[in-house]
């Protein structure tokens, strides 16, 4: 089965950054062998994707953690929420996106990438960018207590006075560490340890499950339940 391979060559031709900072053990994409031309998401960049065998075409979890680490180091461009690549995260949601916080943008852009290569592969949460109504209307059977390589790991902001605040931030579980401890893939947040819900790229980030400041993890989400 094939599966896209984000290179470089894309991410510079749309006008995205490619050397933002990874806060653990960066996992530096390196070129495929037997590249092939195949078919872009963005019709605008459709000479600009490529696909290659994979053992992690296998399965969609698998894909999704694949097609999420080759963005790592995208960085936003002219402006907060701003940038070609950034742009192209948000119209996988809907023009009502644009210039908007992109966290849920980008999972889904990623989402929506493994399902035009899996045809008959459906994620059933809810397409917004809105990252709290994509897990309040999640089946009960998406969601889990505990993360796995291809689920999306799922904050909720908390005010001062400790109420539950309709803001979130949503990113991507590329491996589970220790105990409680999660490797992320996350879009629009920053290069420290804090669960930043507004920052500016996409970043490999170690997680714990439990409380981080303001932002709480609220649970996880297999995409493909």
């Amino acid at each position: 089965m094939k599966i896209m391979s984000w290179i470089k060559g894309l991410i510079s031709s749309i006008g995205g950054s490619g050397d933002g900072s990874e806060d653990v053990d960066p996992k530096k994409n390196q070129p495929e062998e037997a590249a092939r031309p195949t078919e872009a998401v963005a019709p605008e960049h459709q000479d600009q994707v490529l696909t290659v065998e994979s053992p992690a075409a296998l399965n969609p979890h698998s894909e999704l953690v694949e097609v999420a680490s080759s963005f790592v180091g995208v960085t936003e461009e002219g402006g907060n929420n701003r940038g070609k690549v950034i742009e192209m995260f948000q119209r996988s949601v809907g023009p009502i996106a644009k210039f908007q916080p992109w966290c849920a943008s980008f999972v889904w852009h990623c989402l929506k990438m493994v399902m035009d290569q899996r045809p008959g592969t459906i994620c059933r949460l809810k397409l917004t960018a809105h990252v709290m109504t994509i897990w309040n209307t999640a089946p009960v059977e998406a969601k889990k207590k505990f993360g796995a390589p291809g689920y999306l790991m799922v904050w909720r902001k908390y005010g001062d006075d400790g109420k539950p605040l309709s803001e979130g931030h949503i990113g991507i579980v590329e491996e589970k560490m220790y105990g409680t401890m999660y490797l992320c893939i996350e879009g629009n947040t920053g290069p420290d340890k804090l669960v930043q819900r507004d920052g500016d790229g996409v970043y490999r980030k170690a997680r714990n499950s439990g409380a981080v400041g303001s932002m709480r993890c609220v649970g996880f989400l297999d995409p493909w339940a």
